[in-house]
């Protein structure tokens, strides 16, 4: 008997081990943005599950976009995991923490403005600084100033209020165009993962983060955060870009 319920403990317990080994698609997309220089290409991340202690790498592309799929890699429902600048992962202003829930997640990862953090970054990813007068420098602090000579003009008033020299000047409202994008990019992804669904198993996952990125905004825009509602915008419209580039293009091809 003792020896009966040992077995079924054992069986139990190679079950577990298999279904918890059984991978899904669990996608953490981050975008890196390094201020006042291109996209960081080439820069490298760490993913560090606190509770295993096992880091993984991942590398930036040159849309600042880096991907990395949990869905391949040990962990648990409610596991945290450290994102750095492998650079100055040593930072805190370097590290984002997120906890894994199952779902896609995105995570803006801004490089800090700190002068010291930005070298080390640069130098990493082998960057200049090209200035306004079209000298290059290793920062924008080493620029020259300019000094602009204001010519008096006429001035149009745009329909947002803002005041402009020419017609063509005036913002264009960016929330239907990138709405028509998203859903496209969406729809994309979708086709891919009907198309071979264990291959593009992670294509659901980039598609609701999409339209995750595009709700938030339009929610801030409702509480009448018009600044945080257009950066959301704006980094939903750069993640439909790079997925349309890097995934879609390519592979639609196929």
């Amino acid at each position: 008997m003792i020896k009966k319920t040992l077995s079924l403990l054992i069986g139990l317990m190679l079950l577990s081990t298999f279904v918890l080994a059984v991978p899904s698609p669990e996608p953490v997309a981050v975008q890196v943005n390094l201020v006042g220089y291109p996209d960081p290409e080439g820069l490298k991340l760490i993913h560090t599950n606190i509770r295993t202690g096992i880091s993984y790498e991942s590398e930036v592309d040159s849309s600042g976009f880096s991907l990395m799929e949990w869905g391949n890699n040990p962990h648990l429902p409610g596991d945290k995991v450290v994102i750095a600048i492998k650079v100055c992962k040593d930072n805190p202003a370097c590290v984002k923490t997120i906890t894994l829930d199952g779902e896609p997640m995105f995570v803006d990862l801004d490089v800090p403005t700190l002068i010291e953090i930005q070298k080390e970054v640069i130098k990493e990813v082998g960057y200049k600084y090209v200035c306004a007068d079209k000298s290059i420098k290793d920062t924008a602090e080493e620029c020259p100033e300019i000094q602009r000579i204001i010519v008096p003009s006429e001035v149009l008033v745009c329909p947002s209020g803002e005041k402009v020299v020419s017609a063509d000047d005036c913002p264009q409202d960016p929330w239907v165009l990138i709405s028509v994008i998203i859903g496209l990019v969406a729809a994309g992804l979708l086709a891919l993962y009907l198309k071979d669904k264990k291959k593009y198993k992670w294509a659901p996952g980039l598609a609701g983060i999409l339209k995750a990125k595009l709700a938030k905004a339009k929610k801030l825009k409702e509480e009448g955060k018009e600044a945080a509602a257009l950066k959301e915008l704006q980094s939903a419209e750069k993640t439909a870009n790079t997925v349309l580039k890097k995934y879609l293009t390519e592979e639609l091809k196929k």
